[in-house]
């Protein structure tokens, strides 16, 4: 770099710096003349710790919030009407009469008109047949109540040349919260009907079970 080029970039430097004060000293005086608002191009430190203090009340509101909104979920969780639902269901009972193969519902509505009339029924999908005839009620639907028994068929030909079909009907009823067998409300009972043939033979046994379950029910 020579002389003369150095010289004219100190020159130009020293009129920009010249520029710069007196459009600053303008400005002063335009604020002071016509009353304009003090313009700060430079924010204070004091301006600066001001904001980072409202934004950290911000953050801490909002974590506030959140976490009233977690503890609203967890006491949802947790709510009595979830809990209910493994309560025993008062004034209910489950009726489980299984033939050879299944549930013979024919009898669990014939015993909820004569013995349980008095209780709502509920059924229970997932039963454990093997463990219900055992009398573990595990399987068993929630109620207060839990009848189980069994329906058995034999079929013979009697001194008339007919049919005979024996009935038997055999059920126990337990209450699921302790256990205990309820003996007013277990039977055993079995009759036989005749008939030309099984069918008929069958309908006859089953009509005399049924009269016997109306007069026998406690609340006959």
């Amino acid at each position: 770099m020579n002389l003369e080029t150095e010289r004219k970039i100190k020159y130009w430097l020293a009129l920009s710096a010249k520029i710069l004060v007196v459009s600053f000293l303008a400005l002063k005086i335009s604020q002071m003349v016509f009353g304009w608002p003090n313009i700060s191009l430079i924010t204070t430190s004091e301006e600066t710790n001001n904001t980072l203090q409202s934004s950290k009340k911000d953050l801490g509101s909002e974590e506030k919030v959140d976490k009233i909104d977690t503890t609203s979920e967890n006491d949802t969780e947790h709510a009595p009407s979830t809990a209910y639902q493994n309560e025993l269901i008062p004034n209910s009972a489950s009726i489980y009469i299984f033939n050879n193969q299944d549930l013979e519902n024919q009898w669990s509505r014939q015993l909820g008109t004569t013995y349980f009339q008095e209780y709502g029924i509920r059924a229970q999908p997932g039963y454990d047949k093997a463990q219900l005839l055992m009398g573990d009620l595990g399987s068993a639907a929630n109620t207060e109540l839990v009848c189980v028994g069994t329906a058995t068929y034999s079929y013979y030909e009697n001194s008339l040349g007919q049919i005979s079909c024996e009935a038997s009907l055999e059920f126990t009823t337990y209450n699921k919260m302790t256990g205990e067998v309820l003996q007013g409300l277990s039977s055993a009972i079995s009759k036989t009907g005749p008939g030309s043939t099984r069918s008929k033979a069958k309908e006859q046994a089953l009509k005399q079970i049924r009269q016997e379950l109306a007069t026998t029910s406690p609340t006959s």
